[in-house]
Order: C-alpha cells, then sequence, then structure tokens
C-alpha cells in the first residue's frame, strides 16, 4: 500500500503543476528502484487485520491510512522508526502511537 501512496503523492504533484512530467517520471523511476532494493513486502495477516481494526476504533482513520500505521506498529513495535506520511490525521495518530513523525511536504 505505501508503493500506491507514495505514487499518489507524486501524480497530485505532477496534476497540480508542482512537478513536471519529465520529473515525475524520473522521480517514479528513481522511487521503484530504491523499492525493489529497500521495500520488504508485508502480507496482510488476520493479526494485522486485528491491528488495523483496533487502529481505526482508536484514532478514527481510514482503512488504509489504518493498515499503513497497523504495519508499522507491527515492524517497529519499539517505536525506533520514523513514521513518514504527508497526512496530518495519520501523522497525529503515529505519534500517539510513540513514533518520531515526518512530513515529506513540510
Amino acid at each position: 500500500m505505501a508503493i500506491a501512496e507514495t505514487i499518489s503523492i507524486f501524480t497530485r504533484l505532477n496534476k497540480e503543476g508542482i512537478i513536471s512530467r519529465n520529473k515525475y517520471r524520473r522521480i517514479e523511476e528513481i522511487f521503484f528502484s530504491d523499492v525493489e532494493s529497500r521495500y520488504v513486502p508485508v502480507p496482510i495477516s488476520d493479526e494485522l487485520i486485528i491491528t488495523t481494526i483496533a487502529m481505526i476504533e482508536k484514532h478514527n482513520l481510514r482503512t488504509l491510512d489504518a493498515l499503513h500505521l497497523a504495519v508499522a506498529v507491527d515492524l517497529c513495535p519499539e517505536k525506533n522508526c520514523i513514521f513518514v506520511s504527508a497526512d496530518r490525521k495519520l501523522l497525529d495518530a503515529a505519534k500517539n502511537e510513540g513514533f518520531e513523525i515526518l512530513n515529506p511536504e513540510e
């Protein structure tokens, strides 16, 4: 889901004229290169769904945002990771869960 979320951000920036089509294609190329070498796919397990539901109920998040946070909670239980999102509500929820947060748009 993080891959789709990231491409969504790049697409929005291109459609709003913030980045050119050529720059969009270059960013996309670099991003997918990073995905191949650095991203670890996480299967959606029953436990992850239960954690997602808990995030929805606790933080009133949309489903995919709650899933994003649930994956972070699952992969980084010590909360010694940086949670990255451009969504303010999701960042607030991640901070409430104990994560250091980063908004790439700020």
